[in-house]
């Protein structure tokens, strides 16, 4: 469910802003090898429709096909007589645990999926290999090509640590690197690969709400003036807007215990920025309670009736975020509230 805030300051005036990244120079050691340019990125998709939703449900594994081959450089650019790969998770995905077949990783920003991976290795090896991996060899002894595809193919696991409703998303997540030099005791540290996921894992269990897919909070024209209040405070002389929402579910028992809280992408604390730099937005329950976004214990509790129905209210004002007066010129931030099991 997406949600929308927006407001208008007095007077469009309209801005831009442009941001310029100073990359690092390239560095090369004698055994170890280096992407040429930068790392070569395989984007794998993956959508599952489960229809089971327990803790600790993982499907089989499935294999993704990616074509496209890389060249390396440093001691790779040559004739590849043995190539060693280390495999390694990406950065925020920390280790879950393993079982008989798979080293599991939660991942940053999803509290309801782990990922497990492995890796096709090609060369002479033509095997799959579990994420991590330090200096495991491609087995080639001078008849492979110096044009790469390890990472093309990869074989990913999902596993539910935590029930939920309707649809879980990895939106182009980094989860893994991969790494090469010529000699087995070397260790590389810039990746030759960049692994990418784009899933969905959608399970039966679902909600709807009676505005649709959008709950929107339109303010209207703010005065600038407004926002002279000190940073985080609300703006002055501008109401609070509250809506009652409706909510109705599927494939969820009636009388269940659900809750509502609130996901977003651009936020500190319990503020929502907003694409004005100096406006920010905040939601709340009937108690006047700001909800935190991306926090599983900041949350509105409902009950659903005998028909799987509920409801439950939620408030939202602007705020300061600088203290300093805005530009004039439309504001909007944007969340998604997440329907979670109690």
């Amino acid at each position: 469910m997406s949600l929308k805030v927006k407001s208008r300051v007095a007077n469009l005036i309209y801005s831009a802003v442009f941001l310029i990244s100073i990359l690092g120079a390239n560095s090369v050691y004698a055994a170890v090898c280096f992407p040429v340019g930068s790392a070569f990125i395989y984007d794998h998709d993956y959508s599952f429709n489960s229809t089971n939703n327990y803790l600790g449900y993982s499907p089989p594994w499935k294999e993704l096909l990616r074509g496209g081959n890389y060249s390396v450089g440093g001691a790779c650019a040559s004739v590849i007589h043995e190539t060693f790969f280390t495999l390694k998770a990406a950065s925020g995905l920390t280790p879950a645990g393993s079982d008989a077949e798979a080293q599991w990783f939660n991942l940053p920003n999803n509290d309801y999926l782990q990922v497990a991976m492995q890796v096709y290795i090609a060369g002479n090896r033509d095997a799959y290999v579990n994420v991590p991996q330090t200096a495991i060899s491609n087995l080639c002894t001078g008849n492979c090509s110096n044009s790469y595809s390890t990472g093309s193919k990869v074989k990913v696991k999902l596993k539910i640590k935590k029930k939920f409703v309707g649809q879980s998303f990895l939106v182009s997540r980094e989860i893994g690197y991969i790494y090469a030099a010529s000699a087995a005791a070397d260790r590389p540290d810039r990746a030759i690969v960049i692994i990418r996921l784009n899933a969905v894992m959608t399970v039966p269990q679902s909600c709807s709400f009676d505005v649709g897919d959008t709950i929107e909070f339109d303010f209207g024209s703010i005065p600038s003036s407004a926002f002279s209040v000190d940073a985080g405070s609300k703006a002055k002389g501008v109401n609070t807007l509250t809506k009652n929402i409706r909510i109705e579910c599927k494939n969820i028992d009636a009388q269940q215990m659900l809750s509502a809280r609130l996901e977003a992408t651009n936020y500190n604390d319990n503020v929502i920025f907003s694409d004005n730099p100096d406006v920010g937005f905040q939601l709340a329950d009937n108690n006047d309670r700001v909800l935190i976004p991306n926090n599983m214990s900041s949350f509105i509790p409902f009950k659903l009736d005998e028909n799987a129905r509920s409801s439950f209210i939620l408030k939202s004002w602007p705020i300061s975020i600088t203290g300093k007066i805005p530009k004039p010129g439309p504001v909007a931030a944007q969340g998604h509230i997440r329907i979670d099991f109690q």
